[in-house]
């Protein structure tokens, strides 16, 4: 259902989130506790601010370096596009505990742009070989036990 958006302005490559959607993660990391809120990808940009609060470690995960992406994509001119995205990359460091990025390549392009010390981790991509991988999963740990409590919040609006 169409409703007003966080935020009037979006730049290109930023997601639309409705106030309701945010609403109702906010209510769910508050019944959830998380010890860490992962977010997928700068388009996300406007909740880390509002998820801020709501956990001991926000972790913001690059698995692109959004601004040298599009800098990249046919059709963009990377002199238009890229200023913006950085900005958000640069401001996002800003509010994080940890960036995640693919590679080392990632990690030294995303140095460059951001000014914060914020850490900067490689986290490869998950299945990087599907023919290494176990036949069988082991079972998933409770959420109790000391087992850490992570809230994954990501978006369907990658075109691949």
């Amino acid at each position: 259902k169409r409703s007003h958006s966080l935020g009037w302005r979006r730049i290109k490559g930023e997601n639309r989130i409705p106030r309701p959607a945010l609403a109702r993660l906010k209510a769910l990391a508050r019944e959830f506790r998380p010890d860490t809120i992962v977010v997928e990808s700068v388009p996300l940009f406007k909740l880390l601010q509002p998820l801020r609060p709501l956990t001991s470690r926000l972790i913001l995960d690059m698995h692109n370096v959004e601004s040298d992406l599009a800098a990249q994509t046919p059709g963009n001119a990377p002199s238009a596009v890229s200023p913006e995205i950085r900005q958000l990359e640069r401001r996002a460091a800003t509010i994080v505990d940890r960036i995640w990025v693919c590679s080392k390549l990632d990690r030294e392009r995303l140095k460059t742009i951001i000014t914060h010390e914020t850490p900067v981790d490689i986290v490869p991509n998950g299945i990087p070989r599907a023919q290494e991988s176990p036949r069988t999963l082991p079972p998933s740990p409770g959420t109790s036990d000391g087992f850490p409590v992570i809230l994954f919040v990501g978006h369907l609006g990658y075109h691949p």
